[in-house]
């Protein structure tokens, strides 16, 4: 054992084991001397004579003094403590101390609040909600909103803590019993995953449970065909009204978004320039004004005039009035009366309204020339190039084909 260890353990051992000096006496009211009693002329606790009688301390051992008698002169006299003993004392208090610690079993934390006085789904949801719409856009929110719906009808009832892996098998069942995509499947996950990080985050249940992987969740289940322009026109041709050959248009025209077809106005559009107000929130650059195709121009007209030229109110409101909640049946039918419901090899083609979105961008990448790059990004409000540069790497493939078949052939 090193000196400076060995001599604070001595010190502890001493401190716990030697009780504390009393404390000094208080100061007595002043009494005569003819009433004072006699001086104590000899150490209470050593007998060595006071060198001042009547000391509070004696100057050889330091003990406090009281009042008294001298000390028995044949007493042996007093013995200074065995530090060695002590030192052994203390160590083996220390070590018992130790051991009882060890052997003791450690406490119980407290219990989560979240057991005592649990939360429901259906009570902790406007919480979680609010947090999310500053997390997510507007358009995670009308998604995850439509699926929330469904999932407050199953998991509303039961408390955070009860959400576990089974609940969410039995959910995701019921979705594939549906035919709900790999992708579907995915979303409702991640909306259902990020209520559970949320309320762990606020200590209301446990950490979240872990989920199985979802088979082909990132991977499309068929390709995307867009519309050539050939099938453009079959497609319009076959449109159930001039509202729905209007719409169509539009989308194949300036490739707005799903919703922000169903959420155009009137008001939006600039017939005199020819510019369009899109109020898209999506990304940053979504919300923006841009100018109008040939083709949007010459099919909106029409259906600007059937209207009867209204100067604001939805452009494509539903058939019983209000916003149209989606397109996709209409769409659908259009392409299946124009036969262009399958690709050349005869196999299903993938039809759903953002198809027209992507009609756009490839139609301006095969067109002869091709629209710049700048152009068609600015046109589509894209923050980004990289979706735009895959479909014009496509394109340019697609184009350095068609001309090799030109090529002559050499007998």
């Amino acid at each position: 054992m090193h000196a400076a260890a060995f001599v604070l353990l001595a010190s502890a051992a001493v401190t716990a084991l030697v009780p504390p000096a009393a404390p000094l006496p208080r100061r007595r009211a002043y009494v005569s001397r003819t009433a004072r009693p006699a001086k104590a002329k000899f150490c209470s606790a050593c007998g060595v004579p006071m060198a001042v009688p009547g000391s509070a301390y004696c100057s050889a051992c330091g003990a406090v003094q009281y009042s008294g008698p001298p000390p028995d002169a044949d007493a042996p006299p007093a013995q200074p403590p065995d530090m060695a003993a002590l030192l052994r004392a203390a160590v083996d208090e220390l070590s018992a101390r130790t051991a009882a610690a060890a052997a003791a079993p450690p406490p119980e934390p407290p219990a989560p609040a979240y057991e005592t006085d649990p939360t429901t789904v259906r009570e902790f949801f406007p919480v979680f909600w609010e947090a999310r719409e500053r997390d997510v856009g507007a358009h995670t929110q009308r998604v995850e909103k439509a699926f929330w719906r469904e999932m407050l009808a199953a998991f509303g009832d039961l408390t955070l803590p009860e959400l576990d892996a089974a609940h969410w098998e039995t959910f995701a069942r019921r979705l594939r019993g549906r035919k709900c995509s790999a992708r579907t499947l995915a979303l409702h996950q991640a909306a259902y995953a990020a209520l559970l990080r949320y309320a762990a985050y606020l200590d209301l249940r446990p950490a979240p449970h872990p989920f199985r992987p979802i088979k082909g969740a990132t991977k499309r289940t068929r390709d995307l065909v867009p519309f050539t322009a050939p099938e453009v026109t079959l497609l319009l041709d076959q449109a159930s009204s001039q509202k729905y050959r209007a719409l169509f248009a539009l989308g194949v025209g300036n490739g707005l978004r799903p919703t922000e077809l169903l959420g155009l106005d009137w008001g939006d559009v600039d017939w005199d320039r020819g510019t369009l107000r899109v109020r898209g929130s999506k990304t940053t650059a979504s919300d923006n004004t841009v100018p109008m195709s040939a083709l949007s121009v010459r099919e909106m007209g029409p259906w600007w005039a059937e209207a009867g030229k209204p100067p604001a109110g939805l452009a494509f409101p539903a058939d019983a009035g209000g916003k149209m909640g989606t397109f996709k049946t209409a769409l659908k039918g259009a392409a299946r009366r124009a036969g262009i419901d399958v690709d050349a090899d005869g196999k299903p083609r993938r039809v759903f309204p953002y198809l027209l979105r992507h009609s756009f961008a490839t139609l301006a990448a095969t067109s002869s020339p091709p629209v710049p790059l700048p152009v068609a990004q600015a046109i589509m409000r894209h923050t980004s190039s990289k979706m735009l540069l895959e479909t014009y790497a496509k394109a340019g493939a697609l184009a350095i084909r068609e001309g090799l078949e030109l090529f002559p052939e050499i007998e």
